[in-house]
């Protein structure tokens, strides 16, 4: 019985903390991919498309193109 109730407990333990660590890797992806979404749109917001170098333009399509692919 008391074999029982260990291996309980450690399967129990092993759970929460997949749990934990597949919420924490989802808290990262999400503040990155919302820190990559503001720094393309700050890119486009910024960019006069009538005045602007062809690489700003490109920058900040491919960071939105990125997020889209990988959500």
């Amino acid at each position: 019985m008391s074999s029982f109730k260990k291996a309980e407990s450690d399967s129990l333990a092993f759970y929460m903390n997949r749990i934990r660590y597949v919420y924490f890797r989802q808290e990262v992806l999400h503040n990155t991919f919302r820190k990559l979404h503001n720094y393309s749109v700050a890119l486009l917001d910024k960019t006069n498309v009538a005045s602007a170098k062809p690489g700003q333009i490109a920058k900040s399509m491919w960071i939105m193109q990125f997020i889209i692919l990988i959500v």
